[in-house]
């Protein structure tokens, strides 16, 4: 039994950390092959001069910010598990709306808000978080893109988080006195 939990970690060690950071070392090689010109120098990277470990700590610092991604897919089954949570609130408030005094139809629906805040503020992180720390969205078209991405910078986030936060807290607080008032 021993054995099958030391499998277990290491299998999820190895999916959590070495997958994104191999992706991430691949996409930014690619990447790196695609802006060299003919001459093989990098058109856009400042030019430094190629001597050993020149750059070895600085690529892998630069490379390890991939093992963020696992963190951002958790946030994503999260709001998984937010959804199916939301949705049998959602059939129990339609089952039981003819028995439900207004305030408890109310509060239930402040329940289901509040639901949808966090998701939301889930996703906005995860989706937000991804785009400045570790690589940014390209889209085709503008309308591929969502309206956040366009002016994505650590102080819009912070920002964008904390009213969510605020919003959240402030669904709790009535719930907490309308729970008092009875």
């Amino acid at each position: 039994m021993q054995n099958l939990t030391v499998a277990i970690i290491i299998s999820t060690v190895s999916i959590l950390v070495v997958m994104p950071l191999a992706l991430g070392i691949f996409l930014e090689l690619a990447k790196r092959r695609d802006q060299e010109d003919s001459t093989g120098r990098s058109q856009n990277a400042p030019q430094m001069v190629n001597t050993p470990n020149t750059m070895d700590f600085g690529q892998v610092l630069l490379y390890s910010r991939w093992l963020l991604t696992p963190f951002y897919l958790g946030m994503v089954l999260t709001a998984g598990i937010y959804l199916y949570k939301f949705v049998r609130k959602l059939a129990q408030l339609v089952g039981e709306v003819d028995v439900l005094s207004d305030k408890e139809l109310m509060l239930r629906v402040l329940y289901l808000v509040d639901i949808v805040m966090v998701a939301n503020l889930l996703m906005y992180t995860a989706i937000g978080s991804f785009a400045y720390f570790v690589r940014q969205f390209h889209f085709k078209n503008s309308q591929e893109q969502a309206g956040m991405l366009g002016h994505l910078d650590a102080t819009t986030l912070k920002m964008k988080l904390g009213m969510a936060l605020i919003g959240v807290s402030s669904i709790h607080l009535l719930e907490a006195f309308m729970d008092s008032v009875n």
